[in-house]
């Protein structure tokens, strides 16, 4: 799943709402929580629709997630895949 381009109306549809949402500066980013892994969606404020420009999975001591195995359980937790 990519979620670049996506919308935040459309994110929130497919994941709910999200455990933190967060301003600093241009830089507005939701965070998906799940028990072993959190995604960060991240989007440019200034711009009239704001749409997902970077996204990352990082686990909960904040390492970011970059193996297969890794990926495909935090998007398994995050119910985006069966």
């Amino acid at each position: 799943i990519n979620f670049i381009g996506n919308t935040e109306s459309k994110i929130n549809k497919l994941l709910g709402e999200p455990q933190l949402t967060r301003i600093d500066g241009s830089v507005y980013t939701l965070r998906y929580d799940s028990d072993n892994c959190k995604l960060f969606l991240f989007f440019n404020n200034k711009s009239n629709i704001k749409r997902v420009e970077y996204f990352e999975l990082r686990n909960n001591k904040t390492k970011l997630l970059n193996s297969k195995q890794s990926l495909e359980l935090c998007y398994r937790e995050l119910k985006l895949i069966n």
